[in-house]
C-alpha cells in the first residue's frame, strides 16, 4: 500500500508538494490560511482514501478506462473546461517539472500529459492500471515522435508502489 509517511509536505501555489518536486493533482487551497488549508484537504484525502478502501475494486476501474480508450486522450479537448483543465496542469508542470528530470506519471492514462512531460525534456516512467490506456499511450507519444524519452511502462496498482524505492524520481505527476 501508498506510504506517504516518508514525504514531508510544504504548501506550494494550491498544491501539496512533497520531497524536491513530488506534486500530486492540483487541489484548489482555501485562501484563509488560519484554518490550515492542506492540513485540512490532507486529512479529506485520508479519509477518502479510507472509505475507498472498503470498495475499491481495480478490476471495475480497469474494465472503465480500457473502454474509454482514446475517448480520454480528447477528453481535454472537448470542452471549454477540459481545455482549462489541460493548461492549468500544463502549467503547475512547466513550473515544477525541468528537463532531465526523471519523473513517475502515476496514472499517466492516454498520454496527454507523458507527452507534454517528454516536450519538456523529462525521462517518464509510465504507469497505469489499464492496459488499454497504456496502448493508447505508446501510440500517442510514438506519434509524437517522443517514444525514446519513455524510461518503462508499466501497468500497475497506483495503492502499490513498492517496485519504487524512496527518493527515486525528482518528481511524481498525478493527474
Amino acid at each position: 500500500m501508498w506510504n506517504c509517511s516518508a514525504f514531508k509536505p510544504q504548501i506550494r501555489e494550491g498544491l501539496v508538494v512533497y520531497q524536491k518536486h513530488f506534486t500530486c493533482a492540483s487541489k484548489p487551497l482555501s485562501k484563509n490560511r488560519s484554518i490550515h488549508p492542506a492540513g485540512a484537504w490532507l486529512t479529506r484525502a485520508r479519509t477518502m482514501v479510507h472509505r475507498m478502501s472498503d470498495n475499491y475494486d481495480p478490476q471495475r476501474i480497469r474494465n472503465r478506462y480500457d473502454k474509454l480508450g482514446e475517448e480520454e486522450w480528447a477528453r481535454l479537448d472537448s470542452s471549454p473546461k477540459g481545455k482549462i483543465s489541460f493548461l492549468n496542469h500544463k502549467r503547475f508542470m512547466d513550473k515544477y517539472v525541468g528537463r532531465g528530470d526523471n519523473v513517475l506519471e502515476a496514472g499517466a492514462g492516454s498520454g496527454r500529459f507523458t507527452v507534454e512531460l517528454l516536450k519538456m525534456g523529462a525521462r517518464v516512467h509510465v504507469f497505469d492500471l489499464s492496459p488499454g490506456q497504456l496502448e493508447t499511450n505508446r501510440i500517442k507519444v510514438g506519434e509524437a515522435g517522443l517514444e525514446s524519452g519513455i524510461a518503462e511502462r508499466v501497468q500497475g496498482d497506483i495503492c502499490d508502489l513498492s517496485r519504487y524505492r524512496d527518493g527515486q524520481f525528482d518528481a511524481i505527476v498525478c493527474y
